[in-house]
């Protein structure tokens, strides 16, 4: 049996959307109607980092960063090389989340 994996507002992690890379983000919003709720069609709030976009992704489309670093961070696209600089920096507690998501527009859960 798989363990549930937990994450808290704030946190960085690795996202997937179908048709692009792992990518990291930062966790902005529980867009689950039940706050303690975490299952497979548990959603959050992501804003990925480096391109100013943000999505609603399924709890199973999350991975933590530390954990997943090493297989993930594998790329020669450059956008994705300078997202995941950003996450280094924000996890290693060099820069603030004010400054990785500068000039950002926040995005909302779907209703």
């Amino acid at each position: 049996m798989e363990r549930k994996q937990f994450f808290k507002k704030g946190e960085v992690i690795w996202a997937k959307i179908r048709g692009f890379p792992w990518w990291p983000g930062i966790i902005q919003a529980n867009c689950s109607k039940q706050l303690n709720s975490v299952d497979e069609t548990h959603k959050v709030l992501v804003n990925f980092l480096g391109d100013n976009t943000h999505a609603n992704i399924l709890i199973t489309q999350i991975e933590k960063y530390d954990k997943k670093f090493k297989e993930f961070s594998k790329t020669k696209k450059k956008s994705l090389i300078r997202a995941i600089s950003i996450a280094d920096k924000l996890a290693k507690g060099e820069i603030n989340q004010d400054i990785a998501l500068k000039s950002f527009k926040a995005g909302q859960c779907d209703e």
